[in-house]
C-alpha cells in the first residue's frame, strides 16, 4: 500500500509462496510503479520467504526496504486495516471454488478500493483519481446510475452521461 495515496498493489494468489515467488512479485511491483520509485519506502515483515534477492531487486531500482521490528505488527496498521476490510467486506461472503475464484474476488475488491472508494485522506477521492470532480448544481434520480460488483456486495453510484 502506498500510504500517502492509499493505493493498494495486490500480488497474485498462491498456496505456496517461496523466495522465488516473492522475488517475482518484487519485479511485478516495479513494473506497477513504472519508474516512479523516488521516495518509495517498502515495509515488509521478517518472513523467511523474503530472501535477500527480494530486497536486492527493489534496492537496485532505488527503493528503500525496511523490515518491521520483531513482534510489532501494529507498525503495519494501514495494510492490516486493508486486509481486515477485504476479509469482512468481500471474502467472508463467499465459499471459494479455487485460487482463480479467490483471485477474481480480491481483484474486484482492489479495483473498487483503488478506483471508486473515496478516502478522507485523499480529499474524499479514490486513490487512483486525483482530479476534483466537476460541481453539480442538482441531481435527480434519473441522473444517477447504480453499479454493483461481486453480486451487490460492492456498490457505487455514478452520474449518468449526458
Amino acid at each position: 500500500m502506498h500510504v500517502d495515496s492509499r493505493r493498494v498493489f495486490v500480488s497474485p494468489v498462491t498456496a505456496q509462496p517461496d523466495r522465488f515467488w516473492t522475488a517475482q512479485q518484487a519485479r511485478n511491483f516495479l513494473l506497477e510503479l513504472d519508474g516512479e520509485t523516488e521516495g518509495v519506502i517498502l515495509i515488509r515483515d521478517r518472513d523467511a520467504k523474503f530472501a535477500s534477492s527480494f530486497d536486492y531487486i527493489l534496492r537496485s531500482e532505488g527503493l528503500r526496504v525496511n523490515r518491521l521490528p520483531v513482534q510489532l505488527p501494529n507498525l503495519n496498521a494501514y495494510v492490516e486495516r486493508w486486509i481486515w476490510s477485504v476479509k469482512h467486506e468481500a471474502t467472508n461472503h463467499f465459499v471459494f471454488l479455487g485460487a482463480r475464484h479467490l483471485q477474481y474476488v480480491i481483484d474486484e475488491y482492489d479495483r473498487h478500493y483503488n478506483n471508486h472508494w473515496a478516502h478522507s485522506s485523499c480529499n474524499h477521492l479514490p486513490p487512483a483519481r486525483q482530479d476534483e470532480p466537476e460541481a453539480v448544481d442538482s441531481l435527480t434520480v434519473d441522473d444517477v446510475v447504480r453499479h454493483e460488483q461481486l453480486s451487490g456486495l460492492l456498490v457505487r453510484y455514478d452520474r449518468r452521461a449526458a
